[in-house]
């Protein structure tokens, strides 16, 4: 028995101009036949969020609406790369588009795959180092659906996680992923 799914029929359902979604006939590990959905961008380039951080540690968060949810969540700038963008030229151009904030270099972590049962993306993790007047300079775009943003240290952002108050994925694992990565990672530094 095979531990690998094997592709039975390819069946594109919907198409945009950004998005190819499928439902596809599979044969999973078990044996047994069934069918998924994935989702998978035009030329699938890498997708980043980005950890904007001031040099005493406190990091920017924002809080955006959402369609497809129908709510507003506080969450780290992210967003789609482009074909043949550097995913760390797509982590600054998010982070400009939703701020107005220019960092002063990029810090990559690794990667993620913040949906990886439908969506076929990987997103790339960076702290993007601010320069100290940055909480002066931001300024968040309406017209991105962004709410409000704060710059917060690292336990007050631990705090809205275990209150509740961030419960956006693309968030929750760049934290995960930066908790584990960082030392020191709750002091400000």
């Amino acid at each position: 028995m095979s531990n690998k799914f094997e592709l039975i029929q390819k069946r594109l359902v919907y198409e945009n101009k950004w998005i190819e979604v499928y439902d596809d006939i599979v044969s999973c590990p078990n044996g047994c036949n069934g069918t998924y959905i994935r989702i998978k961008y035009h030329d699938n380039p890498v997708g980043v969020v980005v950890l904007p951080r001031l040099p005493d540690g406190r990091m920017l968060l924002i809080r955006v609406n959402r369609y497809a949810t129908g709510g507003s969540f506080w969450e780290f700038p992210r967003g789609g790369g482009r074909k043949d963008e550097l995913p760390e030229v797509s982590a600054n151009r998010e982070l400009t588009e939703e701020t107005t904030l220019v960092a002063e270099k990029f810090e990559h972590l690794g990667f993620q795959y913040p949906d990886n049962a439908i969506v076929m993306t990987m997103v790339a993790v960076f702290i993007a180092h601010l320069p100290t007047d940055a909480e002066k300079l931001l300024y968040v775009k309406s017209d991105e659906a962004i709410i409000e943003g704060k710059f917060l240290n690292f336990n007050e952002i631990i705090s809205m996680v275990r209150q509740g108050t961030i419960t956006d994925g693309f968030t929750l694992s760049a934290l995960a992923l930066y908790q584990a990565l960082m030392p020191n990672s709750s002091n400000a530094y």
